[in-house]
């Protein structure tokens, strides 16, 4: 949703909206890539008067903390009616004024760390992503490939590491090794906000709360980064660092260009 967002975000110029970014979306996941496949290669396809679809998010939780079990049949419309207009009114635009948007579905580190990605983009919005990584190290190294000098890193979401991360760094490292690998960190702050992760209402209802405080933050690449690694320097400890990782991990070297 959020790189549908982004890319329907538009200015209007002389009476006609235009649409500034090409926005490619990526997930690995095959719930995200079913939602996806069916928002942009049926929605995009329907008739104006086609009802969204009617859906049970939560019916296969395990409810094993709940206080009304009558709360699991709760549904939702797919897509919501803003959507499907917006997906309407862009098809009724010509071709060239539409909105730029494709989706990947694969592993973030073995696609876009390869060279051909190199600083192909100018910004980066990763949300719900960061503390997926095996190795975070590898994240960061492969958003600093992808980013074009002066490029900006906007994230929201938790930080809470998954069972798969070799590495388990607290906010302020975060912190310390994103600028090690050369941003400037324009804005950091962790949510005093407590939210819950499948419902806002289970914090209230539920008798166990699955939640978490978002970590928000925007970084620029610094200008001088890209330089040091065309010049074939990689013998930083950021990088000796991730190379001795991967070698525990028995993960397949990478190398940001």
């Amino acid at each position: 949703r959020l790189a549908f967002d982004i890319a329907f975000a538009y200015s209007k110029i002389d009476g006609t909206k235009m649409y500034p970014f090409a926005v490619e979306g990526v997930d690995n996941s095959i719930v995200m890539a079913g939602a996806a496949y069916h928002l942009l290669q049926h929605c995009s396809k329907y008739e104006q008067d086609t009802d969204p679809l009617k859906i049970h998010p939560i019916v296969s939780d395990p409810f094993i903390n709940e206080v009304d079990t009558q709360r699991r049949w709760g549904s939702a419309m797919f897509p919501e009616d803003d959507v499907l207009d917006k997906l309407h009114r862009a098809n009724m635009q010509q071709s060239s004024h539409r909105p730029s948007l494709s989706y990947v579905i694969a592993d973030f580190v073995r696609v876009y760390a390869s060279p051909s990605k190199h600083a192909a983009f100018g910004s980066i919005a990763t949300c719900f992503f960061i503390d997926t990584a095996t190795n975070i190290y590898e994240y960061i190294l492969t958003i600093r490939n992808l980013l074009q000098t002066g490029g900006v890193w906007l994230n929201v979401g938790p930080v809470q590491w998954h069972q798969n991360a070799q590495l388990q760094p607290s906010i302020n490292e975060l912190k310390d090794i994103i600028l090690l690998a050369g941003f400037n960190i324009i804005q950091w702050k962790m949510s005093e906000k407590i939210v819950a992760y499948r419902h806002p209402d289970d914090i209230q209802v539920g008798t166990r709360v699955e939640a978490y405080r978002p970590l928000k933050f925007v970084a620029v690449l610094k200008a001088d980064e890209h330089a040091v690694v065309k010049e074939g320097k990689t013998d930083t400890d950021l990088l000796s660092s991730t190379e001795k990782l991967r070698q525990v991990t028995g993960r397949q070297t990478m190398r940001p260009r």
